[in-house]
Parts: structure tokens; sequence; C-alpha cells
């Protein structure tokens, strides 16, 4: 189906947001370190933590750092909490001096002004994206955000419920397997973007 290359033959457009509005993928990876190296040998567990772990959202990747460096001075709790917090503000801080990515911005407001419904469907944890967008200065465009307390599967069917669209009006863009699996899964047309899917860097001009 050829229809992705006209976006705005859709109703509802779902945005993943890391590597697909901003390029902030490299930032959240580094974040990890960034916590870590404040610990004896932080980095070299971090790495082998972000190696073998099968979960790679920063709840379970700091649980299991803080249980390892956690010591009689330092307790797993207070490390693990003390994490979060460092991550987030640097996460924040880092990804809001990002540019967005090329043409992005100007699709949004061309299809906001069309009257479409947009939504975002992230990994990412939904009080960190609403404050990330906010600070952005895109959340007016988004009729809806979602974040990683539900699968990016279950986000989908609740945005189909939320703009009552139906599956063939409805597209999914973003730059990471998942969010292909999601899409094919609740069988709605894909568009990939970024390296990972398509070779290349996104670039949204073709579509404004």
């Amino acid at each position: 189906m050829e229809n992705y290359l006209n976006l705005f033959f859709f109703e509802t457009l779902i945005f993943d947001f890391d590597g697909t509005l901003f390029l902030s993928n490299d930032i959240k990876k580094e974040g990890f370190y960034y916590c870590a190296s404040c610990y004896p040998n932080g980095h070299k567990i971090m790495k082998f933590i972000l190696k073998n772990s099968p979960k790679k959202d920063r709840y379970s990747i700091f649980k299991i750092f803080a249980r390892i460096i956690s010591n009689k001075k330092l307790s797993e709790v207070f490390l693990y909490e003390k994490l979060i917090v460092d991550y987030h503000n640097f996460t924040l801080e880092n990804i809001c001096k990002l540019k967005p990515i090329f043409g992005s911005i100007e699709l949004l407001k061309k299809l906001k002004k069309k009257g479409k419904y947009l939504f975002i469907n992230s990994a990412t944890p939904y009080s960190s994206l609403n404050e990330i967008i906010k600070k952005l200065e895109i959340y007016n465009y988004f009729d809806g955000i979602y974040g990683m307390e539900s699968s990016k599967l279950e986000n989908l069917k609740k945005i189909k419920k939320e703009s009552n669209s139906k599956k063939r009006f409805m597209i999914m863009i973003g730059d990471g397997i998942d969010d292909k699996h999601a899409a094919t899964d609740f069988k709605i047309d894909f568009l990939p973007v970024g390296k990972l899917l398509t070779k290349s860097h996104p670039n949204y001009s073709r579509f404004i």
C-alpha cells in the first residue's frame, strides 16, 4: 500500500518521539553512562548491563545497577531513586537543547492545520515525556501523549478508541523495531524513519 507516501491521506498519525521527532536516542544512552560514572567501575558495569539486560528501560537498568554497587553506606533504594532523578535531569536538559529533525515541526503544523489527529506513542515514561514536550513547545500539536506505562500496541488500541478512527486511516511513524512491530500487530500502516530502518537520517522535507 503506497498511501504512506501521502501522509495527508490519513486521519490519525502516531509518532514515536526519540529518533523520530528529535535525535535524542544518543542522549538517552549517554545518560546511563553519565549517571554511572559517579561510582567506582560504574562505566564498565553499565556497559555490561546495557549489553546483557533484556529490558532497556531506565527503571530496569538502574535497578540492576543499584543492586550491584550498593553497600553499607549506600543503600540500594537510595541509589536507585537518585539514579532515576539524575537520569531524568540529564536527559531533560540535553534533549531540550536539540533542534527538531528537519521538516518535523513544519509537518506537524501542516497536519494540524488540515485537522488531523496527532499522537505520541513512546517508550519513555509519560511524566518525563510530557515535561520534555512542553519544554520543547510542541505540546499543542498533539491530541494525546502515550508513554511506556502501556506497550506501544496497547497505546495504539487506546489511540484508535480516542480518535474514533478506522485502522485504514491510521499510520504509525517511528525509527524502531518496536514501532514497526506494534503497527504490524495492530494492522495499520507504518512509515519507517531513521538509520536503523532506512539506512538514512530522518527527513520530512518530502512531505512539506
